[in-house]
């Protein structure tokens, strides 16, 4: 009997110290996940914060970075961008005369997709929509340059890119060339009525 008792009391002894060890485990288990909370907490707000100190850094520069049309020009001739009036049909048809909101939050003038089979100057891209989203305007008519000197192998009239425009897909609209052409028609005439 006394045998059986102390044999009770060891396997007593052996269950609590193994109890107490597991819930001295769970404790630290439970405190090292709230740590690794605590620091996923900290990284996630720390990068919530560049990110939005990014972005008002863009828009900032979007609203001090007036585009005119002289500039444009100045921005086509240092990065030989070619065909100018289908490509200023392209920024006003892409960005709604420059007040889209993809152009004001990422300096996006032509309705860039992030690029990922070619060199490009966008340094992120918008979440859900995939535009890329750029330093300045002039980053993003870099990248343009770069997608021009890519899909544009020799030289062609305003007619030729367009329809090199719609064999490569730029734009899923059906109408893209012919809203192009309109556009281009426009500001002809308003060029016409202003000399």
């Amino acid at each position: 009997m006394k045998k059986m008792n102390i044999e009770m009391w060891t396997i007593a002894i052996v269950l609590g110290y193994a109890l107490l060890l597991t819930a001295v485990y769970q404790i630290k288990d439970w405190e090292r996940r709230k740590e690794m909370q605590y620091m996923y907490d900290i990284f996630t707000a720390q990068k919530e914060k560049e990110f939005s100190e990014k972005l008002a850094d863009v828009k900032k520069k979007v609203m001090q970075g007036y585009i005119n049309e002289y500039h444009l020009d100045s921005l086509f001739d240092k990065y030989k961008v070619k065909n100018r009036d289908v490509v200023k049909a392209q920024i006003i048809l892409e960005t709604g005369d420059l007040g889209s909101s993809v152009y004001r939050w990422s300096c996006n003038m032509f309705g860039m997709k992030y690029a990922y089979v070619r060199p490009t100057t966008a340094l992120d891209k918008l979440p859900r929509t995939g535009y890329a989203v750029y330093e300045s305007s002039e980053s993003s008519v870099i990248d343009y340059a770069l997608y021009q000197a890519r899909i544009r192998q020799h030289d062609m009239d305003d007619e030729e890119y367009i329809k090199l425009l719609r064999e490569v897909k730029y734009s899923e609209d059906e109408k893209y060339s012919s809203k192009l052409r309109e556009i281009m028609k426009q500001r002809q005439k308003q060029k016409e009525n202003e000399s």
